[in-house]
């Protein structure tokens, strides 16, 4: 399931497509949501950029909103209104371009809640008093929370599901560990066999052919990307100290 999700919904950028994606054999199609919605993001999301995100206003067709928040996608979504912290900016029209958005928006400090409490009322139904009992007809009231499964014991069967990950766990980590090991004792053992005849003779060329993964990483590569990084690592280190030698 996750890697489903990381290849059609990052790498491919499926769900945009309409139709594109399948989930329970129905085609999904975001043009075809005309509810409203309110957009919100962060201005400092490293995750989603903000100007990526407003691309969602033109995908969705029904009565949009879109706001953005100060900070991160942490900070600025957890922000309540009592601390007066941080600002947000909002701007009631949806422009083409999110740069001509942010534009065309007005910076208001504070948190941006109260302005989805106000966008919530305009499509809320009358109010009703909140009920001092549990359940009904159809829905027979249960145990006080926090309810009986938290206090449920793990069956036999998940343990047993439980001891296959871990065991999972423990082989991964002995790749990474022969990985890194073979491939740093081999290039140390191969410069120390001609390292001194280059500082001797003040001149010498070590090349050592790495991969791309040490630098970015590679999904279900932890061990090769980091023998990757410690290859890389080891070689501009070298570099440092012998450039002088020639």
């Amino acid at each position: 399931m996750y890697c489903w999700y990381l290849r059609h919904t990052y790498l491919q950028d499926d769900l945009v497509k309409p139709g594109k994606v399948k989930i329970c054999g129905e085609k999904i199609d975001l043009g075809k949501i005309k509810c409203p919605a309110y957009l919100y993001t962060s201005q400092k999301d490293h995750i989603v950029p903000w100007q990526f995100a407003y691309e969602a206003t033109h995908l969705l067709n029904g009565k949009n909103r879109f706001v953005l928040g100060a900070s991160g996608h942490i900070a600025g979504v957890i922000n309540p209104p009592a601390k007066n912290k941080r600002y947000y900016f909002e701007y009631k029209k949806i422009a083409p371009m999110a740069h001509e958005w942010l534009e065309g928006a007005k910076q208001l400090s504070g948190s941006w809640w109260p302005d989805y409490t106000k966008r919530l009322e305009q499509f809320g139904s009358e109010k009703k008093p909140a009920s001092k009992t549990f359940g009904n007809a159809k829905y027979k009231k249960m145990e006080a929370a926090p309810g009986a499964y938290v206090k449920e014991k793990a069956t036999s069967e998940l343990n047993q599901q439980l001891t296959k990950v871990f065991k999972v766990v423990e082989v991964m980590s002995q790749k990474v560990e022969y990985v890194t090991g073979v491939m740093g004792t081999a290039i140390f053992n191969v410069t120390k066999q001609v390292i001194d005849g280059m500082v001797d003779n003040n001149w010498g060329r070590i090349i050592n052919i790495s991969s791309v993964n040490g630098q970015k990483g590679q999904f279900s590569q932890c061990n090769y990307s980091t023998a990757k990084a410690g290859l890389h690592g080891f070689t501009m280190a070298l570099a440092q100290e012998v450039a002088t030698k020639g």
